[in-house]
């Protein structure tokens, strides 16, 4: 470690622009190009040759760049001023959206005439500015009035010296947010296409520190480097510093060489102090697995998946150790028989891939081949054209027909026997036209149900719903008797935070006894929050950091399970060649990797839920006062084991005295710790805690310890009983 007096003059240096002059973070492009989003390195790249401002730009070939998002303030305008140069004469079209791209176009702020702003350019560098209202009414997902700016060309062009005001006026030059500006870049990430731009732990990593000097005077600098855990707070490696002089308007690219010795997550972090006082820093995450996968046999115990969009992505989840898959492959009628009754495409290479890597699945059948329904988004009635019958056509009882619909189902199931899949008949029934038709609903979904298990007896048969359980289809589908021929519930929901709490869950449970119907389990299998990047910009959608959203969806899953929810499966987890998209960026985004290829917090978080918890049996909730103890009894690992966490909205820190010896206290991205003694400390910030022993000790033991901690005998404990 590096430590060096650092004496500088302060005067030059403060003659530079305060931050708020420019909202956006590395509009000169000196040395990366992070903060930049849609990056395609094939057709986006830093150019040294053709600058206006600093020692680099930005070169546009082709396509559409980005920025991270910036903050504004309502009612203000949003201005934007950049050189811009072309190979030949063209245009560059400038827009300058919400950050979430459902309110940007319900708003007509993305790819409308209205919201672009055209700039003529030639091949000499020109100063342009663009600007719109920051008037964009606030949205569930979208909370806070955060904007972004998009540059694309008709020819190829250069842009630099980019600045966001709120000013009338734009900026007649490069306006630097910081006095020194600082950009992190890690040249051991191989790229999402490669391994997700996952590490391996006890890796030896190099972060380059891009230090900028924006002002007209030579100026001393301390660099530092620094590994921080995933919620930004306590370090998670040794500090290294360095002085450097950086020259006016050039940058500095210094490395140094950190060691991944905590699992995870962490924040790789560079900074720049001058005369002690931090001016700059810039946060890379960097993710190694601390319980990395290998591929093996399919288990339907298994708890916990998402959806894939291909190999890449499940190869992915498999490492995470997921062990569950909906959407890949795409199983619906129309997949499999898009052209007539006796023609069928099987994926079989598919289920052989996920099998492989210890992956069961979902076989969604409902659909809409041209041939026999009606055209999907044109659904007059939703039944196959040969099954439209009246509820108490007697048709429906009789298996002994042989309805399109029919030999698709048993053919599917014949044909898959014996694989590691479940059946769900269909998907979000409520937005497929069965409003009027709800007995009818319940009559194809019982005939469905008996085909398939007359098919295969040992096959499970699931329905699925938006919302709570039951819907309103389903309810009915309930009341008819058709409980009995069902296996498995799911249900869907999209928002920030907790998905639901135990009392929710335990609800769901209540109203399927109420149906007769308890011995249906009740999956998740689609939806929850977007989660933002854990990269140092600010929010794109939602109240939440990526840390705060990895700590609600331990602690919600976990305290799920314990009552009642028997797998939690999340929507698409990432996309083939790229994460997540501008797409995403609303409410319906559940990706795993940002739009820079990063692994999100989750993707730790994931696997340390799948290591401990993926094989277990749920035991029972202990809440003490202000937290709350969900155990397991952990079958992969044969020990028991507690998630630990604080109630939400804990408005400080909680403090437990557990009257257990010797636990091992472990983080979500799996750092694990002796607990020290018997004092549990759990943040306010919901960060929770898995808690077991190097002994193996039972959950039940763990369960009978704690019980007496519930806060259901906070009035007897505080009287003086034990």
């Amino acid at each position: 470690m590096l430590r060096h007096a650092l004496t500088v003059s302060l005067l030059a240096l403060g003659a530079v622009a305060p931050a708020a002059d420019n909202l956006l973070r590395n509009g000169s492009f000196e040395g990366g190009l992070l903060y930049w989003h849609n990056i395609n390195p094939a057709v986006h790249t830093l150019v040294s040759d053709q600058v206006r401002s600093g020692a680099q730009a930005l070169r546009i070939e082709r396509e559409g760049v980005m920025s991270a998002p910036f903050v504004c303030e309502r009612g203000k305008p949003i201005t934007c001023s950049f050189w811009v140069k072309g190979d030949r004469a063209g245009e560059v079209r400038v827009q300058l959206p919400p950050s979430a791209r459902e309110v940007g176009s319900g708003h007509g702020r993305l790819w409308t005439s209205e919201a672009t702003k055209v700039v003529k350019i030639g091949t000499e560098w020109q100063r342009a500015t663009v600007s719109m209202p920051a008037d964009v009414p606030q949205d569930g997902f979208w909370p806070e009035p955060h904007y972004l700016v998009q540059f694309e060309g008709t020819v190829p062009l250069v842009i630099d010296g980019v600045v966001v005001n709120q000013e009338a006026q734009g900026a007649s030059d490069y306006v630097p947010r910081r006095a020194i500006e600082m950009v992190a870049t890690c040249s051991d990430l191989k790229g999402y296409t490669s391994d997700g731009n996952l590490l391996e732990r006890g890796q030896a990593v190099h972060l380059t520190a891009h230090a900028s000097n924006p002002g007209k005077d030579a100026a001393t600098v301390t660099l530092r480097w620094q590994l921080i855990d995933y919620e930004g707070g306590a370090a998670r490696g040794p500090l290294v510093e360095r002085t450097v002089t950086i020259a006016p308007g050039r940058t500095v690219h210094e490395t140094a060489e950190l060691k991944l010795e905590s699992p995870g997550m962490v924040l790789a972090r560079a900074s720049a102090l001058v005369a002690g006082v931090l001016i700059d820093s810039s946060d890379q995450p960097l993710t190694s697995l601390p319980y990395p996968c290998a591929p093996r046999k399919p288990d339907p115990r298994e708890r916990f998946g998402a959806s894939f969009m291909g190999p890449h992505t499940a190869t992915l989840a498999s490492r995470m150790g997921m062990a569950w898959s909906r959407w890949f492959p795409r199983s619906k009628w129309q997949d499999v028989q898009p052209d007539g009754r006796d023609a069928f495409h099987w994926y079989d290479r598919e289920y052989d891939l996920l099998e492989g890597l210890g992956i069961s699945s979902h076989v969604v059948l409902y659909g809409w081949p041209a041939w026999a329904m009606d055209a999907e988004g044109k659904v007059a009635n939703p039944l196959p054209k040969d099954m439209r019958w009246k509820a108490d056509d007697a048709r429906w009882n009789d298996l002994a027909l042989d309805t399109a619909w029919d030999h698709y189902v048993t053919s599917t199931v014949g044909h898959y026997r014996g694989r590691a899949l479940v059946y769900e008949i269909e998907n979000e029934p409520e937005f497929d036209r069965w409003d009027q038709f709800k007995d009818e609903y319940a009559r194809f979904t019982i005939r469905t149900a008996k085909l398939i298990k007359r098919a295969d007896p040992k096959a499970r048969v699931m329905v699925n719903n938006v919302y709570g359980i039951p819907s309103g289809l389903n309810g009915r589908l309930l009341e008819l008797g058709g409980g009995k021929d069902i296996d498995i519930i799911s249900w869907h929901d999209y928002h920030e935070g907790w998905l639901a709490d135990g009392m929710a869950m335990r609800r769901m449970k209540a109203n399927l006894k109420a149906f007769g119907a308890e011995h249906i389990e009740i999956w998740f299998n689609e939806g929850w929050a977007y989660t933002n990047t854990a990269v140092d910009e600010p929010l794109a959608c939602t109240h939440e950091t990526g840390a705060q959203s990895t700590n609600a969806l331990v602690d919600s899953i976990a305290e799920l399970t314990i009552a009642g929810q028997d797998k939690t499966i999340l929507f698409h987890n990432g996309y083939e060649e790229h994460g997540m998209s501008f797409w995403d960026y609303s409410g319906p985004g559940t990706m795993l990797w940002d739009w820079y290829g990063n692994p999100l917090p989750l993707v730790a978080a994931w696997n340390v839920m799948g290591h401990h918890l993926g094989l277990s049996q749920a035991l029972g909730q202990v809440r003490p006062l202000g937290a709350n103890l969900c155990v397991f009894q952990d079958l992969r690992n044969q020990r028991g084991v507690m998630v630990a966490y604080a109630d939400r909205e804990a408005p400080a820190d909680v403090t437990v005295e557990l009257p257990c010896d010797g636990l091992i206290a472990e983080d979500a991205m799996g750092r694990a710790q002796p607990l020290g003694g018997r004092r549990l400390i759990l943040a306010k910030s919901g960060r929770p805690l898995f808690l077991y022993d190097a002994k193996s000790t039972a959950g039940s033991v763990y369960l009978a310890a704690v019980e007496p901690l519930d806060r259901r005998h906070a009035s007897f404990v505080g009287a003086g009983g034990a």
